[in-house]
């Protein structure tokens, strides 16, 4: 029988995402009028004319002649994280002020993206949440990826002869950097709300709550292991949270280790003062 705490989820999330849905909408015009903004300033930076297509160049048709880009996206349906991936240059002498435009194109792209993927509906299948839960965690990964990717290339500008060309591409790369972390910022905030949301759904039967620790060490998640660290502590018997195994405590314990994450070392060290714990959960 459905409790107090599950109506009451359901019908908050319902109007949740009928909000979200309306935001989403506003959120596309502000992304669609800030594109073609980039467009011109694109346009405007290498001398060129206005294209005769602003409902194209607001699509991302700018991004062909940007440094690293690659051609089969002018012809190809490309997410926007993977075009990310192909406009970071690999030669910092190639940062200029159309790169940084581009970049500023993509990044909301993604991060409404993002958002828009984490809302699962309300009737979604376990499979289907976790599902939600791995892609999640798969885009914050490239994401960080392409942003540490970035950061090693500073120490290279030295090689480059001074002049002006050098300052703008620094200026560039500081401006795609600067990007780059508001990104990973902001998808830790989104993914964090959502795999919140996930845990609590599948807070029952135990084999749930492990399947989602294991798609969360698949990628490392170290906002995974700061959601999950509460179900290191049995739950109360006359709850409706599942008790996570010792097995599942393993995996939990493991995730922190890999991950790293310093936030959950006053819940660890409350979990490994408990007087009850298993020699296996001891020894792991």
């Amino acid at each position: 029988m459905e409790n107090i705490f599950d109506r009451g989820r359901k019908t908050g999330k319902a109007a949740l995402c009928k909000l979200h849905d309306i935001e989403m909408s506003f959120r596309r015009i502000h992304t669609s009028l800030t594109a073609t903004l980039c467009a011109v300033l694109v346009a405007s930076a290498c001398g060129r004319a206005w294209c005769d297509d602003p409902a194209g160049a607001a699509a991302g048709n700018t991004q062909a002649a940007a440094p690293g880009a690659d051609a089969a996206d002018r012809t190809e349906q490309v997410d926007p994280l993977t075009k990310l991936a192909r406009l970071l240059p690999d030669d910092v002498s190639k940062f200029n002020a159309e790169t940084t435009a581009a970049v500023k194109q993509l990044v909301p792209q993604i991060e409404m993206g993002v958002e828009e993927f984490g809302f699962y509906p309300l009737d979604a299948t376990p499979d289907e949440i976790l599902d939600t839960v791995r892609g999640l965690v798969n885009i914050k990964r490239e994401v960080d990826r392409l942003m540490h990717a970035t950061f090693v290339r500073r120490t290279e500008f030295v090689k480059l002869p001074a002049g002006e060309p050098r300052r703008e591409a620094i200026r560039s790369f500081l401006a795609c950097t600067a990007a780059l972390t508001d990104l990973s910022g902001r998808l830790r905030y989104l993914s964090f709300d959502a795999i919140n949301d996930a845990a609590i759904d599948l807070r029952k039967p135990a084999e749930n709550r492990e399947k989602l620790i294991d798609v969360l060490l698949e990628g490392r998640s170290s906002i995974g292991a700061a959601v999950m660290i509460v179900a290191l502590f049995d739950p109360p018997a006359s709850g409706d949270v599942a008790r996570l195994s010792d097995r599942g405590k393993e995996k939990l314990l493991t995730l922190v280790r890999e991950t790293g994450q310093n936030d959950v070392m006053p819940r660890l060290a409350a979990f490994v003062r408990q007087e009850s714990l298993s020699p296996q959960i001891v020894i792991a």
